[in-house]
């Protein structure tokens, strides 16, 4: 039985000084309550061959507890005191945010991911979305626990949480047992609704280098995108699965015939009302340019209408079998059941997405790029050794 309890937060939902905190409250609702310490806890689900699990995203946060069937009842126990006696201990407050904190070093360690946190940056400016849901640095070590508190109390009220289960157990009676937790165990304050409107993309084009003491380089260009309210979401799903792939047609020209690139792709980062669309390379410095020519003239491809019915055919096909694929666990099932609630969208939305795919003609493509692909709202960054090549 997979038990997934989904609630909004992350960037939206924070301070803006405060960038990461969603992230660390996720996780410390797994730890100390009034009734268990962590250690408790974690002996506890290793006893039964569970799992009690945390983690936090661009628009939401969520924590998830997989047990056999016998052990339902250690769940709803651990379930009830996450959501309504967490008492975030000092020292585990610390060791947590430690833990963040070098996750984040680690990862600007990393070219790809720390080109992707500065593009971000430049990309979103003031918006939240500049900043990723495990946050920032100079934020994280000076947060405190009075911190977590306090967003503990904004996030966790009835009106924001959203609780779904998956697996071998009795509805009827699994929901009888949940009653009491869902009407009076969790607090009942009134939940602020994020008012970020939607986000254009910046006043002008950026291009910008950014040096780091690598042998190779990343291409990183940035466009906005439309949030997944928008009915013209399922296109910017079918570009993202054109740009990508081994099959596509930016591989093959990029890695495969030219042999310019270690990877190169397209990724979105995905909020509800808008997103960034991301082009990206790994390659040698001295083809960094190229390969940004490689992308513009891939752009100007698909806004001239010419992505084949073949490659159109292609992207559907992929996308239609990634759904039910990404859902052959009872955790990513009860996953989607508790994102698409929480988004507003329809639990069981496969038949019309299915059908709006269908709907998505090389037109609309071309559409789409040249609404949204367009030089004037375009970041470019490339991290690169100091110098270039």
């Amino acid at each position: 039985v997979h038990i997934r309890c989904v609630m909004r937060g992350g960037p939206f939902y924070e301070p803006e000084n405060q960038r990461g905190i969603s992230e660390l409250l996720a996780e410390l609702l797994t730890k100390d309550t009034a009734n268990r310490s962590a250690s408790e806890i974690s002996t506890l689900i290793d006893s039964i061959g569970g799992s009690f699990s945390a983690t936090g995203g661009n628009n939401t946060i969520s924590f998830a507890l997989e047990v056999l069937p016998s052990d339902l009842d250690v769940a709803l126990v651990l379930l009830s005191d996450a959501l309504t006696c967490p008492v975030f201990e000092e020292a585990t407050f610390r060791t947590e945010l430690e833990a963040q904190i070098a996750n984040l070093k680690e990862e600007d360690d990393e070219i790809l991911d720390y080109g992707f946190r500065k593009l971000r940056e430049r990309f979103f400016g003031a918006h939240p979305f500049a900043i990723a849901s495990d946050g920032r640095l100079e934020d994280l070590e000076q947060l405190t626990r009075d911190d977590v508190v306090a967003h503990y109390e904004r996030l966790v009220t009835a009106p924001n949480v959203v609780l779904s289960v998956s697996g071998d157990f009795d509805r009827a009676s699994l929901q009888a047992r949940l009653k009491p937790l869902l009407e009076s165990g969790i607090r009942t304050a009134p939940f602020a609704e994020d008012q970020t409107p939607a986000y254009s993309g910046p006043a002008e084009a950026v291009d910008m280098v950014e040096p780091m003491d690598r042998e190779q380089a990343v291409v990183l260009q940035a466009y906005p995108d439309v949030g997944i309210n928008d009915e013209r979401y399922v296109v910017g799903e079918m570009l993202n699965e054109l740009f990508s792939g081994m099959s596509s047609r930016l591989f093959e020209r990029v890695r495969e015939d030219k042999g310019m690139a270690y990877y190169v792709g397209s990724s979105r980062v995905v909020g509800l009302l808008s997103s960034m669309f991301v082009f990206y390379a790994g390659t040698h410095p001295s083809q960094a340019a190229e390969v940004v020519t490689e992308i513009d003239a891939e752009i100007a491809r698909v806004v001239a209408g010419e992505v084949t019915d073949e490659e159109l055919a292609r992207c559907r096909t992929r996308l239609k079998a990634a759904r039910p694929m990404g859902r052959q666990t009872i955790g990513a099932r009860a996953m989607h059941t508790a994102i698409n609630l929480t988004y507003g969208l329809p639990l069981d939305d496969d038949a019309e997405h299915a059908e709006k795919l269908d709907g998505v003609d090389a037109t609309a493509l071309a559409q789409f790029a040249e609404a949204f692909f367009g030089k004037k709202r375009q970041v470019r960054l490339i991290v690169q050794p100091e110098g270039g090549a």
